[in-house]
């Protein structure tokens, strides 16, 4: 994927730039990925889509990318709140108790992203 075909696709007028958060997360970052000739989730252990996790306070939550030991990742659409993603990955990474039986213990100490897709 080029630039200006990430841009065509998720700039304003764009296919994707209507999608809602849902439905435009994964496709976003598996473009972006291409973009910058980067492995994408799944290709590696522990570097997945939609990471169970613990929060703070037993509650359960999703990391939209999570890669332990290097990042997680918050996607957000265009004109939503970044400091409300920010603060849901730094509860994610807070939480200190192991997850359930057959879930997974969250990230020590990722680099929290939220991102948000481009309205370029």
């Amino acid at each position: 994927m080029t630039p200006q075909d990430f841009i065509t696709k998720w700039g304003p007028g764009g296919p994707a730039f209507a999608l809602n958060e849902r439905q435009g997360a994964q496709p976003h970052f598996i473009d972006l990925c291409q973009l910058l000739g980067v492995p994408l989730p799944g290709s590696v252990g522990d570097y997945i889509f939609e990471q169970d996790t613990l929060v703070l306070g037993e509650a359960r939550g999703y990391a939209d990318v999570f890669y332990r030991d290097h990042f997680a990742w918050e996607n957000k659409a265009p004109g939503k709140n970044l400091d409300a993603a920010l603060k849901q990955l730094l509860t994610y990474s807070l939480a200190g108790q192991p997850a359930a039986a057959g879930g997974v213990r969250p990230p020590h100490h990722p680099h929290p992203h939220p991102v948000q897709r481009p309205s370029v």
